[in-house]
């Protein structure tokens, strides 16, 4: 192992006003609360967005006061000093995904109003734009986005701070009707409940014979999904502590946009094009995106499983399955210094260039859970230890997540908490071009590597990306465990791998099987099934100092038996069959493994007792938007990892781009 560096500059954790993640989820986060009547499955009515940051990129509007007070379909009649083209280009077009935005947005909110059964859903904007209701209109009306919403609501207390659509003509009023916005706590959950108990007040059209919003006089809290990039505005400080039950929260990054390094962008589809698939299939069926507290565990069936192969190597995630959220150390991004510091830590083993305090605090950030008696991290330890022993059958365990800080990064990390001498190997895709991707341990030691990544694991917006990474795995062991060259027995049992002999641990239910858009998009006729995986859950809760979060996670983060549930189902995975469509023909059947003469006993004696056993658990597979690793929404992307603008990358009818396929007018 490397000897730890010192340098006159530390890393540190960010004090208490500045709490923040390191990373980001790059693609939105659905979830649903709990709520009574809840296993009724009420449909969603009424689609809320967020306007800054959550429909546009960033927000940028020109300073002219007619755009803030006159309602106006051209840019034109503003006398604006920019072209509007340009002007929709700025705020709603991406550098970071091909094709044109505006018309993905367009597809994405002419479903979301089509409702099942033939009902249509209402879709409204709240925002705390200061340009206010009529300046968020005009905006959507360059870009031709208005006709899919019913009303605009500003959080101001003024008059004619709401727009409202009354047929094809937009008109303003005051919200709530009758009533100072000022009686009502000024935040957004609150607000919706207040719609909630009074939809005439902020829906003037339900006063008309229209029967388009009729439903909405019937409105509960369930019935709404608010979509947003802010995680605060989900969950209410007021006295009444009001709790929006279904949400989307919208991804924060940074990046090089319009020639210039922005901070806090967001978007929805900004970064990932799923988001808009996963918001259409959440407000379809939104019950479908509950993570119940625990682990589960599953085994598929394959050819060959009544023989009941061992498992031989165990596959974790990082973020939210090893750590409850990850962060990572930080320092002055305008300090030379500082910033020669961030890279030590992510390209030396061992660096501890971090302050005792500090290291304290990264540690119960990243690893302590506060919603359980007891150390964590010593319990991760008691179970690791326990399942790469065995019971007469030696594993190994990996680390395989997406981050930008590297492998030796998240190394460090580990053995900030101890935990690092459990693993052999940690493999990190998405890695920064000047960090290594790759760590494994011989004999000597920690030592880096680079990943022998093709180009469908290594492609970022591949989904299934882990179970791609685990098939190449047992397809040439030795090219992602540099250890096997080495003679020895320490290693001997990962020279044969199937997939049956891999179980994957992780928070994202992607992880464990590709879809069939990203086999179609490849041409590829291959599968890539994990026979056998552990489901570890989300959550949303208030976290320590930070207030409310969502996509927590975290093996034991809730719930002891997890520790149990893991030792259990990796010595004995058959007892978790669960029943599955058909059997995975690509996975190599086991029957010509040959097992020590006491395991083939204890196979043939065991088999019947277990058939009972393989009908427990239901097939269930939801489908969650996919991350590129990482965590809270709060957070900062490091400079070194952004993803720089190139030219030819907005949309193709505005002097900011050359995009041939917009079709903006």
């Amino acid at each position: 192992m490397q000897p730890p560096m010192q340098r006159q500059c530390s890393l540190s954790f960010q004090g208490k006003s500045t709490h923040q993640a390191s990373h980001r989820t790059a693609a939105v986060r659905c979830f649903e609360r709990y709520f009574e009547g809840r296993e009724k499955r009420p449909p969603v009515k009424l689609v809320v967005f967020d306007f800054d940051e959550t429909l546009t990129l960033l927000t940028l509007m020109p300073n002219a006061k007619h755009l803030t007070t006159q309602i106006g379909a051209s840019g034109a009649n503003f006398r604006l000093t920019v072209k509007q083209d340009d002007l929709v280009s700025w705020n709603f077009e991406s550098p970071f995904t091909d094709g044109c935005r505006v018309e993905k947005l367009k597809e994405c909110l002419s479903k979301l109003r089509s409702g099942g059964n033939g009902e249509q859903r209402t879709l409204s904007i709240l925002t705390k734009n200061e340009g206010g209701a009529i300046a968020c209109l005009n905006l959507l009306i360059m870009a031709g986005l208005d006709k899919y919403f019913s009303a605009i609501w500003s959080m101001e207390a003024k008059d004619s701070n709401a727009c409202y659509k009354d047929g094809e003509t937009w008109d303003t009023f005051t919200c709530p009707r009758g009533r100072s916005l000022s009686t009502i706590y000024s935040h957004k959950a609150d607000i919706l409940y207040d719609v909630t108990q009074n939809p005439q007040d902020w829906f003037p059209q339900l006063d008309g014979d229209s029967q388009d919003l009729q439903g909405l006089l019937e409105l509960r809290p369930e019935h709404i999904v608010l979509v947003d990039d802010v995680r605060s505005n989900f969950q209410s400080t007021s006295p009444m502590k009001a709790k929006l039950l279904r949400c989307c929260k919208v991804a924060r990054h940074d990046g090089m946009h319009l020639n210039k390094f922005q901070f806090n962008m967001g978007g929805l589809g900004a970064r990932s094009l799923n988001d808009y698939e996963t918001l259409e299939e959440f407000v379809n069926a939104p019950w479908k995106f509950r993570d119940e507290l625990g682990v589960r565990c599953s085994e598929l069936p394959f050819d060959g499983d009544n023989l009941h192969p061992p498992v031989k190597l165990v596959m974790f995630g990082y973020g939210e399955t090893l750590s409850i959220s990850t962060f990572m150390p930080e320092g002055d991004r305008f300090s030379k210094r500082s910033q020669e510091a961030i890279r030590t830590f992510k390209n030396n083993i061992g660096c501890t260039d971090i302050g005792p305090e500090d290291m304290k605090q990264l540690i119960k950030y990243n690893f302590e859970s506060p919603y359980v008696e007891g150390n964590r991290i010593d319990k991760l330890k008691a179970m690791l230890s326990s399942i790469v022993g065995g019971e007469g059958q030696r594993r190994s365990l990996a680390v395989l997540t997406k981050n930008s800080y590297g492998a030796v990064a998240l190394l460090n990390m580990l053995m900030l908490a101890d935990l690092a001498e459990h693993f052999c190997a940690i493999w990190t895709l998405e890695a920064g071009p000047d960090v290594p991707n790759g760590v494994y341990k011989d004999a000597e030691g920690w030592k880096t590597f680079a990943l022998p990544v093709t180009g469908s694991a290594g492609d970022e917006s591949h989904k299934g990306y882990k179970a791609t990474v685990l098939q190449e795995v047992q397809q040439n062991p030795g090219a992602w465990f540099p250890q096997l060259k080495a003679s020895g027995v320490e290693w001997a049992h990962l020279q044969e791998l199937n997939l049956y002999n891999c179980v994957l641990v992780d928070d994202e239910n992607e992880s464990f099987r590709r879809t069939k858009a990203s086999l179609e998009q490849e041409g590829s006729c291959q599968t890539s099934k994990v026979p056998r995986y552990i489901k570890v859950a989300h959550f949303e809760d208030e976290y320590r100092d930070l207030g409310f979060c969502v996509h927590l996670g975290g093996i034991g983060a809730k719930s002891d038996k997890d520790y149990e549930l893991l030792r259990d189902f990796v010595e004995a995975p058959w007892n978790s069959r669960r029943l599955d469509v058909g059997r995975d023909s690509s996975i190599r059947s086991a029957d010509s493994y040959t097992y020590p003469d006491e395991i083939q006993r204890r196979v043939s004696k065991d088999h019947e007792s277990n058939l009972d056993n393989s009908l427990r658990s239901e097939a269930r597979v939801s489908q969650i938007s996919d991350r590129k690793m990482l965590v809270l929404s709060g957070s900062y992307i490091d400079l070194e990892s952004v993803v720089v603008e190139q030219p030819g990358k907005q949309c193709g009818n505005c002097s900011a781009c050359s995009r041939a396929s917009c079709n903006l007018q």
